[in-house]
C-alpha cells in the first residue's frame, strides 16, 4: 500500500509538473526542513479524556513554510525524511506502519503543493490570495489524510471503525486552521526579516515550555480529580458485591485500560475478579501472576509501561502470563485484607500507563482498601444476624421454625385468609409423641434425636407447600393446612399420623412412634394463633388421656373455663391474705408404731365457690406464675407449725410437696434456706417430695437443683414412684433419701391383685439405701402385708385423712391419752375419728 501511494504522488508531480519558486527573500534547506518537521511532529498536545486521548502537533508550520522558501523535490524528501525519522526511531512503528505514514506524507505534501500553487498563481505568498492559498493547501493536505485513513481502518476493521475516525474531523479540523494561522504568522515574519524567525523561535519555546509546565500541572490535578471521581463511585456501596464492581469498573473507566482485575486472598487461595466491557468475573486460584506477587512482595505499586526508549530498563518479563502491552499493579496496602488491584492494556495505543496514574491508581487502592475491609465487617455482621435470626426462629435440631415463628406464619396466613375472603378453613394441629421418654431412656438421646429429625422431615414431605411444620419443642410438633371443613380437618390429621407412625429403621432397630394428635380450626375455634394453638393443645391432651389418637377441638375438653382464668387473681389474692389451710396428713413408722412425720397438704375452701380441690387450682398457680409463691406460702406454714409442736413436745417431721415447674427454677434453694434460718428449724427434719415424673422435665437442670437443697440439709422423697418410668442410673445419681410407692399399686394390692410391683419397689428402696414409704394404706390388712414386705413406714386413711394442725393434735392426744412420749404411739386399729378432714385428700 506504502509503494503504490509513493508511485500515486511521483505520478501526479510528473503529469501537472513542480511550480518554481518564484523570487523568495532566501531559501530554507531541505535538511533544516526535515529537522523541523520532526521536531513538530514530537511536539505533541494531548488531551486525554478518560479512555480516549486527541494527540495534535504543529507539523503543518513547517509544511507551509517549506512551500514557500524550499524547492519541491527538498521538500519532498524532508517531509518524507522527518516522517521516518518520527515512525521508526522515536516511536518504533513495525515496517508496514512506517512505509504507509511515510507514503500518506509525501501524498499529502504533494496535493497541498498542488493548490497552494494553483491558487497562488503569481501572487505573492505574503498576500491575502497567499493566505487562500495556504488555508486551501493545508485543508486538501488533511483530507487526503482522513480519507486514506479511513479507507484503510475501513478495510482493515469494518465501516464501523473507519466512522469513528470520520467524527474527529471536526477537531482536526480547527486544529488545522490554528496551525495555518501560525505558520502565515511565521511565513510573514521570516518574509519580512529572516532573522525575525529567531524571536519567533524564542516566543515558540516559551510557550512551549509554559505547555510542558501546564500539563504536568494539568495531569497532577487530573490524578486528584481522578481519584475523587472514584471516591464519589464507591460513595453509596456498603455492601461486598457493590463495593467490588463500582471499585473494578471505575479503576477500568478512569485510567482508559482493558481491564481491571482485583486479587483478594482467602484461607489457602486467592479470590480473582476481571472487569471487562463485557462483565465482571470471579475465579479461584492458588496464587496471583508474577506482577501481582511482585506488588505484594515489595509493598509498593509497580508500573509497566508500553516498550519504548523510555522504557528498555523495565522488566517486561512481568507480563509473561498476560496479553498486554502495559500494565499497573498495586497492594491495598491495608492490613486486615491482603489483596492487588490492576489496570491491564491501555486502550488508547498512542499512549501508555505513566508514573500519574500509577499515584492515581495507588491513591484509589488504598480508599478500595478501606471500603472492601468495611464492606466485609458488614457483610459479616449482616451473616451473623441473619444466623442469629434464623437461630432464633427456627429449631436447631430439625431446622423448623419454631413456636415464635409458628405463631407468626400462622397470624399472616389467617390475615391473608381474611383479606381474600377465602372460604376455606385453617386447620391447627398439635402433636406430641407418645412414650417418647422411653426411646431416649433406652436407646440414648442420640437414637432420640435421629427419631425427632426423621418425623421432621416426614411432616415436611406430608404437607409439602400446602401449609407449614414447626417444632415447638422436646417431641412436641405443630402444623397447619386450609381444609374445608372438619371432616377435612380429621382427614388430614389421620394422614400426618399414618406418615410420623411409620417404622423408623436406625441400625437394624425397629422403632414404632406413636403420636397423640389436636387439631382446632380457624374460623370456627378461634382466629388468632395464641388461642388456636391454646385450643390444639387442649384437645391433643384430650387425645392422649384418652387414648384416641386424634381429637377435634370442642369446648367440653377445655378445663381453662371463665371461672379457672379468674381463680389466677383470686389464688394470689388469698396468698396474699393467707386464706389458704395447709392440712398434715400422719405417716407411722411401721416398726415403732410412731407418728414419725407428717405430709403437709393444700386446701383452698373459697368464700364463693367452695371447696376447691388442689387438681384444679395448682395448674393455675403453674400456668400464671403462681406456682413459686404458693410453695414458699406452703414451706412457711409448715415450718413454723412444726416450730410449734416443737414447743408441745410434738417431734414430728414435715414434708412439703413440690411442683416440677418449682424445681426447675433456680428460686428454690435460697427460699428454702431462707425459711430454715428465719424458723431455725433443722433442715434434716424436712423433707421435699417430687413426683417422679417431675425427674423427667429437663433431668439435667432438676438434678443440679436437688443436689443443691441437699446441701442445705433436707431430705429429697420421690413421690409416685413407678409411675414414671425412672431408670436406675438416673435415680441414684440423684440425692435422694426416700421412695413412696405410689398408691394405685397400693390399692391394686389391696384388691387382690400380685404385689410384684410393690414387693420390687421395696427391695429396689433397700438395695439403694433409701427409705420406703407406702401411700393409700386404706385397711389393716394391707398395713400387716406391708409390714411383712419389710415396707418402712406407711400414710393413708388407715390412720388419717389430712386435717388441720389443731385436729390432728387432738387426734394424737387421743390416741395417746396419759403416753407422755415425745413420739406418739398409735395402735394398729386408730380410735379417733377425722369428722373435720376434707373429703379428698388431694395434694399441693
Amino acid at each position: 500500500m506504502g509503494t503504490s501511494a509513493a508511485g500515486a504522488a511521483v505520478l501526479i508531480v510528473a503529469l501537472v509538473g513542480l511550480p518554481g519558486l518564484g523570487p523568495r527573500p532566501f531559501s530554507v534547506p531541505a535538511a533544516a526542513l526535515g529537522v523541523a518537521l520532526f521536531g513538530a511532529a514530537m511536539f505533541e498536545l494531548s488531551f486525554e479524556s478518560r479512555r480516549s486521548v486527541h494527540t495534535f502537533n504543529i507539523t503543518e508550520v513547517p509544511l507551509l513554510i517549506g512551500m514557500v522558501f524550499t524547492a519541491v523535490p527538498g521538500l519532498l524528501v524532508a517531509r518524507g525524511a522527518g516522517q521516518l525519522a518520527y515512525t521508526a526511531g522515536a516511536k518504533r512503528q513495525p515496517v508496514y506502519k512506517v512505509a504507509f505514514n511515510i507514503s500518506m506524507s509525501v501524498l499529502d505534501t504533494v496535493v497541498a503543493v498542488e493548490i497552494y500553487y494553483a491558487i497562488l498563481g503569481h501572487a505573492r505568498p505574503v498576500s491575502r490570495q497567499g493566505w487562500l492559498a495556504a488555508g486551501a493547501a493545508i485543508l486538501g493536505c488533511q483530507m487526503v489524510d482522513w480519507l486514506s485513513l479511513a479507507l484503510v481502518i475501513g478495510m482493515a476493521s469494518g465501516r464501523a471503525a473507519a466512522r469513528t475516525v470520520l467524527t474527529s474531523v471536526p477537531a482536526s479540523a480547527l486544529v488545522s486552521f490554528t496551525n495555518t494561522c501560525l505558520a502565515l504568522i511565521a511565513v510573514l515574519v521570516l518574509w519580512t526579516d529572516p532573522l525575525g524567525g529567531i524571536l519567533l523561535a524564542g516566543v515558540c519555546v516559551v510557550l512551549g515550555t509554559g505547555y510542558q509546565l501546564h500539563q504536568r500541572l494539568r495531569r497532577r490535578a487530573a490524578v486528584l480529580a481522578r481519584v475523587h471521581d472514584f471516591t464519589q463511585a464507591l460513595d453509596g456501596h456498603n455492601d461486598m458485591e457493590g463495593v467490588l464492581t463500582a471499585t473494578l469498573d471505575n479503576t477500568r473507566d478512569i485510567l482508559g485500560a482493558h481491564a481491571s482485575e482485583l486479587w483478594l486472598r482467602q484461607g489457602s487461595g486467592w479470590l480473582h475478579y476481571t472487569s471487562t466491557d463485557e462483565s465482571v468475573q470471579v475465579h479461584t486460584a492458588d496464587w496471583p501472576p508474577r506482577l501481582e506477587r511482585l506488588a505484594l512482595t515489595q509493598g509498593r505499586g509497580i508500573l509497566v509501561p508500553r516498550p519504548s526508549k523510555r522504557s528498555e530498563t523495565v522488566d517486561r518479563a512481568n507480563l509473561e502470563d498476560r496479553e498486554a502491552e502495559d500494565a499497573i499493579a498495586v497492594p491495598l496496602q491495608n492490613p486486615e485484607l491482603e489483596g492487588v488491584l490492576t489496570v491491564v492494556g491501555r486502550v488508547n495505543t498512542f499512549v501508555t500507563f505513566t508514573a500519574d496514574d500509577l499515584h492515581a491508581l495507588e491513591a484509589m487502592a488504598a480508599h478500595a482498601g478501606v471500603a472492601l475491609h468495611s464492606a466485609l465487617l458488614l457483610d459479616k455482621l449482616a451473616r451473623e444476624a441473619e444466623e442469629k435470626e434464623y437461630q432464633a426462629l427456627h429449631d436447631a435440631l430439625t431446622g423448623l421454625p419454631n413456636r415464635t415463628l409458628f405463631a407468626t406464619d400462622v397470624e399472616a396466613i389467617l390475615a391473608l385468609r381474611a383479606a381474600t375472603e377465602t372460604p376455606q378453613s385453617a386447620a391447627i394441629m398439635l402433636l406430641d409423641l407418645d412414650s417418647f421418654k422411653e426411646v431416649n431412656d433406652t436407646l440414648g438421646h442420640g437414637v432420640g434425636d435421629v427419631v425427632l429429625k426423621v418425623i421432621a422431615s416426614r411432616l415436611t414431605a406430608e404437607i409439602g407447600e400446602r401449609g407449614v411444620v414447626a417444632r415447638l419443642g422436646g417431641d412436641e410438633y405443630a402444623v397447619i393446612v386450609p381444609v374445608d371443613d372438619g371432616d377435612g380437618a380429621m382427614r388430614e390429621a389421620e394422614a400426618v399420623k399414618r406418615c410420623v407412625e411409620e417404622p423408623i429403621d436406625e441400625e437394624g432397630l425397629l422403632i414404632e412412634p406413636r403420636t397423640s394428635i389436636g387439631v382446632a380450626m380457624s374460623p370456627e375455634n378461634g382466629d388468632d394463633a395464641s388461642t388456636l394453638l391454646r385450643l390444639a393443645d387442649v384437645a391433643m391432651y384430650s387425645a392422649k388421656e384418652h387414648r384416641v389418637g386424634i381429637t377435634l377441638y370442642e369446648a367440653k375438653y377445655d378445663h381453662y373455663s371463665p371461672r379457672r382464668l379468674a381463680l389466677a387473681g383470686e389464688l394470689r389474692q388469698a396468698i396474699a391474705a393467707s386464706e389458704l389451710l395447709v392440712t398434715y396428713q400422719p405417716q407411722q413408722d411401721l416398726a415403732t408404731g410412731a407418728i414419725m412425720a407428717v405430709e403437709a397438704l393444700l386446701r383452698w375452701n373459697h368464700k364463693v365457690h367452695g371447696f376447691i380441690p388442689p387438681d384444679e387450682f395448682i395448674p393455675v398457680a403453674e400456668q400464671t406464675g403462681l406456682i413459686v409463691p404458693l410453695t414458699d406460702y406452703v414451706l412457711t406454714e409448715t415450718l413454723n407449725q412444726q416450730v410449734r409442736w416443737a414447743r408441745q413436745g410434738l417431734d414430728l417431721e414435715v414434708a412439703v410437696n413440690l411442683s416440677p415447674r418449682v424445681v426447675q427454677d433456680g428460686q428454690l434453694p435460697a427460699i428454702v434456706a431462707q425459711r430454715l434460718s428465719e424458723t431455725e428449724s433443722d433442715a434434716s427434719r424436712l423433707t421435699l417430695e417430687l413426683t417422679e415424673t417431675g425427674l423427667a422435665t429437663d433431668h439435667a437442670r432438676v438434678a443440679a437443683i436437688l443436689h443443691q437443697l441437699a446441701a442445705t440439709g433436707v431430705r429429697i422423697s420421690i413421690d409416685d414412684f413407678g409411675t414414671g418410668y425412672s431408670s436406675l442410673s438416673r435415680l441414684s445419681d440423684l440425692p435422694v433419701d426416700e421412695v413412696k410407692i405410689d398408691k394405685s399399686f397400693v390399692f391394686a394390692m389391696a384388691n387382690g391383685a400380685p404385689e410384684t410391683v410393690v414387693r420390687s419397689v421395696i427391695d429396689l428402696g433397700h438395695n439403694l439405701g433409701l427409705r420406703v414409704v407406702a401411700e393409700g394404706v386404706e385397711d389393716l390388712g394391707t398395713l400387716q402385708r406391708l409390714r411383712q414386705l419389710r415396707c418402712d413406714a406407711v400414710q393413708g386413711y388407715v390412720l388419717s385423712r389430712a386435717v388441720a394442725a389443731n385436729v390432728l393434735e387432738a387426734w394424737l392426744a387421743d390416741q395417746n391419752v396419759g403416753v407422755p412420749a415425745r413420739r406418739v404411739i398409735v395402735p394398729l386399729r386408730p380410735r379417733g375419728a377425722t369428722a373435720e378432714a376434707p373429703a379428698s385428700p388431694g395434694r399441693a
